[in-house]
């Protein structure tokens, strides 16, 4: 047993072993693909996905490396759980999900709100601890996850990233994981973790960490600006102000993107800017 992540230890360990399955965060996951080759190992059925979301251009590379199904399973202790193992619509015999106002009042499809999640696997209360109570559950038993997300026409869940995780670039809130599901489709970029670095005029600047596939060059601050703008029609103020290309990304010990660092080594980084190109302030 490692207790780092290593993609090559996890292949061989996935050969030898022949698992049905294999769980990571997609970090892991798109590490594996990145180094995987040979099509679908002996006896694997699916790949499972949890922790964080996985943007939809990470899904299909995984999918079409490993040649396998790519389940998304999002879920908490909290008694939150659903996945996209059928057709992506939360099974209501083990959680009924809903997207809310900050008010709790319940949103359209295709708007973006606070996840909240109800039935028989959500705990009762906290014990002992009304405060607790009080802040992740409503007195008609649901939990306010904290997650940002919208529930899609076909009543599919979108999990565009935690509440807490934005940017705020004077005045306007920016959500990282809106910009880093749309810059990991660049044919250029392997990984991305976008972060806040602070701006004594702004507040915050957003910075997009970047490790570059094999044999591609990095792409350029200017390069990724207009990717977003002409393929993802992204609002100016949205754009990424700083660029950090990295050999990889920093993970913590589960395997997720450490932002804690991923923000300190951003922070650290020289100033750069879209040469040209002039934001709102």
């Amino acid at each position: 047993m490692s207790r780092r992540f290593d993609p090559d230890a996890a292949l061989r360990a996935i050969d030898e072993h022949e698992p049905t399955h294999v769980f990571g965060v997609p970090t892991m996951l798109s590490r594996l693909a990145g180094r995987h080759r040979t099509g679908r190992p002996p006896g694997l059925r699916a790949l499972v996905s949890s922790g964080a979301p996985m943007p939809p251009a990470v899904e299909q590379r995984v999918r079409t490396r490993f040649r396998t199904p790519v389940i998304l399973v999002y879920g908490s202790t909290d008694g939150v759980n659903c996945h996209n193992a059928v057709d992506g619509r939360p099974d209501p015999a083990v959680a009924t999900i809903t997207v809310t106002d900050e008010a709790g009042r319940p949103l359209p499809a295709g708007t973006s709100g606070e996840v909240r999640a109800r039935g028989p696997m959500t705990p009762m209360s906290y014990v002992a601890d009304p405060g607790l109570n009080s802040r992740y559950r409503t007195a008609g038993g649901w939990v306010r996850t904290g997650d940002r997300g919208f529930l899609d026409e076909d009543g599919v869940l979108h999990v565009t990233g935690r509440g807490g995780q934005i940017v705020l670039r004077g005045g306007r809130t920016i959500s990282p994981a809106e910009v880093e599901t749309y810059l990991s489709g660049h044919p250029a970029v392997a990984e991305v973790g976008c972060v806040g670095v602070p701006d004594p005029d702004l507040g915050e600047r957003l910075c997009a960490c970047i490790v570059a596939h094999p044999g591609h060059p990095p792409p350029g601050l200017a390069e990724l600006a207009g990717y977003l703008r002409t393929r993802h029609d992204l609002e100016p103020v949205k754009l990424p102000e700083r660029l950090l290309v990295l050999p990889r990304l920093p993970l913590g010990p589960t395997g997720k993107v450490s932002r804690t660092t991923l923000t300190r080594l951003a922070t650290a980084h020289p100033d750069r800017t879209a040469p040209g190109r002039r934001l709102p302030r």
